[in-house]
């Protein structure tokens, strides 16, 4: 066996960590119509319980970097799934919103870091060849949520209960603590917890580039998670004869879109100015996203959905890139920080779309989501030089 199929082989726990952790990352947007109809929510209050989950994931990374850096890989592997496996079947036991948010918060902290971890022991494991880990581990990441999605709506459609659809993920989770205690997954070397003044030092170093590209990545992942989110629903308020499935159909489309885009984009990326991209394509997902709002029919809006996911494909990496630009231990440091800011960018999007779609409805709500994008590129213009 070669080193890096060797080195593959030793992250296999990880690996399947990414792509379950994928499927509970996009577990509530198909079951979310049914919970809010079983528990009787209005939108806002949908947008509140789907959006504890990246409050829950916020959290994990800033524990991940300030409190648990010196725990092994196994620990933590073993840990966190526990935790995730727990709250899972605690969030489909749930009768009311509330044990329904605390529920979601948990399952938010714990495959937050199911999620981050596999990442930060790939760039720190094999700095060799990190892009090709990464990539590799980002792949069953989309893969978990493309298959994910439809399944959870044929379950739904089936007559089963949406419960099912958190039961069958936390039953995973035990499966991943049994391979994380079998084969150990390597541990990330010489890491040590970080402190605010680590921190404030790191972003004296250039603190306008900071706060630019936090402020684009808070927006980007906020309009990123309204389709993630507020997909299905919004295929089943504005097409109610296209049926749950369809509707499910909606976030998988759009990861289709992102993984694709994003296996194409890391070929030329490299050859043009960082600002021009972000703006080419923002604009470009600008005139998408409003093309989806006056889509008259389902399929024109699904392939308008997996067209967005194109277009949206490289501003994320585009942006989390300049996390690089920050020296030694602080180019890592700045990495989850900007990740902790788009988890808090999520969950506010995810809300505000809520709230509008009470009280102007969806259509005009995901018209009013779109200014999103072109703040990224004032931000952007500002902000970056290069």
């Amino acid at each position: 066996m070669t080193d890096y199929g060797e080195k593959q082989r030793s992250m296999s726990p990880l690996f399947v960590s990414s792509f379950l952790s994928g499927s509970v990352l996009i577990g509530m947007s198909p079951a979310l119509p049914s919970i809010m109809e079983e528990m009787k929510l209005s939108d806002s209050m949908g947008g509140l319980l789907a959006s504890t989950y990246l409050i829950g994931t916020m959290v994990s990374i800033i524990a991940l970097n300030f409190l648990f850096a010196k725990w092994t890989s196994r620990f933590s592997i073993i840990l966190y799934s526990s935790i995730s496996a727990f709250a899972l079947l605690g969030l489909g036991l749930s009768k009311s919103f509330f044990l329904a948010a605390i529920a979601n918060l948990v399952v938010g902290f714990s495959n937050g870091a199911l999620l981050t971890y596999p990442g930060m022991v790939a760039s720190s494991y094999n700095r060799h060849e990190t892009d090709k880990m990464v990539n590799f581990l980002y792949g069953t990441l989309a893969i978990g949520i493309i298959i994910w999605s439809p399944i959870e709506g044929a379950i739904i459609s089936s007559g089963a209960s949406w419960r099912m659809c958190f039961y069958i993920p936390a039953a995973a989770n035990i499966l991943l603590l049994i391979l994380a205690y079998a084969m150990p997954p390597p541990d990330i070397p010489d890491r040590s917890n970080l402190n605010i003044i680590k921190v404030i030092e790191f972003l004296r170093h250039d603190f306008g580039l900071f706060a630019g590209i936090a402020s684009s990545i808070f927006v980007y992942v906020a309009a990123e998670h309204i389709i993630n989110v507020w997909g299905p629903k919004y295929f089943q308020a504005v097409f109610p004869f296209a049926g749950i499935i369809t509707a499910s159909i909606v976030p998988s489309m759009f990861w289709m879109g992102l993984a694709l885009g994003r296996m194409i984009a890391g070929k030329w990326l490299c050859n043009y100015p960082v600002r021009l991209l972000i703006i080419i394509l923002a604009l470009s997902s600008w005139v998408i996203w409003l093309s989806v709002i006056f889509a008259n029919s389902p399929i024109t809006a699904i392939i308008g959905i997996a067209l967005l996911g194109l277009a949206f494909s490289a501003i994320w990496p585009l942006l989390i890139s300049c996390s690089n630009q920050f020296p030694g231990q602080g180019s890592s440091m700045v990495f989850s920080l900007f990740v902790a800011i788009g988890a808090l960018g999520g969950a506010t999007g995810t809300n505000i779309f809520g709230v509008l779609a009470d009280f102007m409805g969806f259509r005009l709500a995901l018209g009013i989501c779109s200014f999103f994008i072109p703040t990224i590129v004032v931000i952007v213009v500002k902000r970056l030089q290069s």
